[in-house]
């Protein structure tokens, strides 16, 4: 049958293939650990990322909320200022005559366009004496209404600005 020298060494090797696969399957258990470990880290910091950008967001929206009820208000009061000076226009340009010189329109015009007046065309056998088809009353409230958009958009433009130094108060240094 079998000799004691195969008999030993049969032994051996069963001895040495049980150590191996013990080894193996305590060695994959301990991977299996570290990578459960690994996966729960992975989680908790994606759980924390997330929180963290959520409270950041909810800090951003209520810094512009504030912004967007102060700027309403401050439009508000630009547009009620804009409407008592449009009203008061005509009682303020009274004294000038109902007679608007065509030379005042063309170098206002000449000005806003970037060009000088005398580069213009004058209407056929008029001068810059002669009377423009709208009024004192007109022009003067068509300026005051420009003037009123500049500073209205002005004022958005600034609040904006406050707006986005605030949300991002470490780069407004």
């Amino acid at each position: 049958m079998f000799t004691s020298l195969e008999i030993k060494a049969a032994l051996f090797a069963l001895v040495a293939l049980g150590a191996f696969t013990g080894g193996v399957v305590l060695t994959r258990k301990i991977d299996a650990g570290r990578y459960n470990a690994l996966e729960l880290s992975v989680a908790q910091a994606h759980a924390k990322a997330v929180q963290a950008a959520a409270d950041e967001q909810a800090r951003a929206d209520a810094i512009s909320r504030q912004a967007a009820d102060k700027e309403a208000a401050a439009q508000r009061a630009l547009a009620n200022l804009r409407n008592r000076q449009l009203d008061e226009v005509k009682r303020h340009v009274q004294a000038l005559g109902k007679c608007l010189p065509v030379g005042v329109v063309r170098v206002l015009f000449a000005g806003s366009h970037g060009i000088a007046p005398d580069d213009l065309p004058v209407a056929g056998g008029k001068s810059d004496a002669a009377c423009a088809p709208a009024g004192w009353v007109e022009l003067l409230r068509g300026l005051v209404r420009d003037e009123a958009t500049s500073r209205a958009n002005s004022a958005q433009l600034d609040a904006l600005i406050a707006n986005l130094k605030a949300i991002h108060k470490e780069y407004a240094k």
